[in-house]
C-alpha cells in the first residue's frame, strides 16, 4: 500500500539558535491498521535526530543536548594563535627595545607570556563557551594571574603585560576567523540507528 505523509513545520527561536520540528504522519494502509509518526528535532547547534515513536520525540525534549567539537581544529587553531602571538611579540620587542624594570635586557615590551597565555584563553573561550562557561573562565583567570606574576617579579610593567593580552586575544581571533573563512566552520554527521529510532547527528 501507498503511503500518505503530510509535514508541518514550526520555527521556534531558542538562546541555542533556531530549533525546526517537522512532523509527519504516514499511513501503512487499511489492511494493517498502524501508523507511526517521523519526527525530527532539529538545533543548529548542536544536533538533528530522526524518531520513529511519539515516545522518542517526547524524550527529546527532556534530554540536554551533547555538544560536538572538532578536536583537530581546535588543536590546529589553538597552536596557530600561540604561534602567532610568539610572532608578534618577538617582532615588537626587538622593534621597540623597552628596558624591563629589573634592568636585565631591552625586551620587556610587549609581554610575550601574557600573548600567548591570552591567545590560548581565546582560543578556550572560542571552543567550549556555548557548552561551559568556567572553562573560558579558567582560561582567563590563569592567563591573568600570568600577567600579574610578570608585573610582580619585575619582569615587566603594567603596560606591557595589557599589551601583550591585547596581542595574544587579537592573534587567536584572527587565526580563528580565517579559519572559518578559508575552511569554513566545519561539519561532523553520524548516522546510527538503535532498533525503534534513527539518529542523525551534526554539527558546524
Amino acid at each position: 500500500m501507498g503511503r500518505i505523509f503530510s509535514c508541518v513545520i514550526a520555527f521556534a527561536f531558542g538562546v541555542s539558535g533556531v530549533r525546526a520540528q517537522v512532523f509527519g504522519f504516514a499511513a501503512e494502509g487499511v489492511s494493517s491498521g498502524k501508523a507511526s509518526e517521523y519526527v525530527v528535532v532539529a538545533d543548529g547547534f548542536w544536533k538533528n535526530q530522526f524518531y520513529r515513536d511519539i515516545e522518542s520525540k517526547r524524550n527529546a525534549y527532556t534530554q540536554q543536548p551533547t555538544a560536538r567539537h572538532n578536536w583537530p581544529r581546535f588543536i590546529t587553531n589553538t597552536v596557530a594563535s600561540v604561534g602567532m602571538a610568539y610572532i608578534g611579540k618577538t617582532a615588537l620587542k626587538a622593534i621597540i627595545n623597552e628596558e624591563r624594570p629589573d634592568h636585565s635586557d631591552n625586551k620587556s615590551f610587549p609581554s610575550g607570556h601574557a600573548s600567548m597565555a591570552f591567545a590560548a584563553a581565546r582560543s578556550l573561550d572560542k571552543e567550549f563557551r556555548k557548552e561551559n562557561i568556567w572553562i573560558p573562565i579558567a582560561g582567563y583567570t590563569a592567563a591573568t594571574a600570568i600577567g600579574v606574576e610578570r608585573v610582580v617579579s619585575d619582569r615587566h610593567h603594567w603596560y606591557d603585560v595589557v599589551a601583550g593580552a591585547a596581542l595574544g586575544f587579537g592573534a587567536s581571533e584572527l587565526i580563528w576567523w580565517l579559519s572559518d573563512e578559508l575552511l569554513g566552520k566545519g561539519s561532523d554527521v553520524v548516522v546510527g540507528s538503535s532498533g525503534q529510532t534513527v539518529d542523525l547527528k551534526y554539527s558546524f
